[in-house]
């Protein structure tokens, strides 16, 4: 079982098995971005190698809910794929968004020798700051709501 195609983002390389539908990960990151993770995949899918095999990840999100408030991504390992941190020791963290698998099953290939940790939603809203959705009467009405029942506006 060989890595076919490799993709080097910020120093970082991502090997990608398509046999084994696996994905190193660099033996030197804690944390891994699910943003830059998906930039790898689709780099490896849009490769000479990799157009060859079925897709290894769809990517979705950044859906309008509200005014001023978006989902963020979330990548979604398509057959057996899995990722496979090459370290040796310590922890491996998922954040920026959520990874799952369509089949429900682990994200991660085992690895006895560290501890895999994914944050689901832990990056699932987007929201824009300075907007509420209430018109400047709505939020004069609710400061004055809030101080007269003896509420700091601060702590709301």
């Amino acid at each position: 079982m060989a890595v076919d195609y490799t993709v080097v983002l910020s120093g970082k390389s991502y090997g990608f098995d398509f046999e084994d539908t696996r994905i190193d990960i660099d033996a030197t990151l804690d944390q891994l971005d699910v943003v830059v993770l998906y930039d790898a995949i689709k780099e490896a899918q849009g490769s000479e190698v990799g157009i060859a095999f079925n897709t290894i990840a769809d990517g979705s999100g950044l859906d309008s809910l509200a005014t001023g408030i978006k989902s963020f991504l979330t990548v979604t390992l398509q057959g057996t794929w899995e990722l496979n941190s090459l370290k040796t020791s310590g922890k491996f963290e998922v954040l920026g968004g959520n990874l799952i698998r369509a089949d429900g099953a682990d994200t991660f290939r085992d690895n006895p020798l560290i501890t895999y940790l994914a944050y689901f939603s832990q990056a699932g809203v987007l929201v824009e700051t300075g907007t509420s959705g209430l018109t400047p009467e709505e939020s004069a009405k609710l400061d004055s709501v809030n101080n007269n029942a003896g509420l700091i506006p601060a702590l709301l």
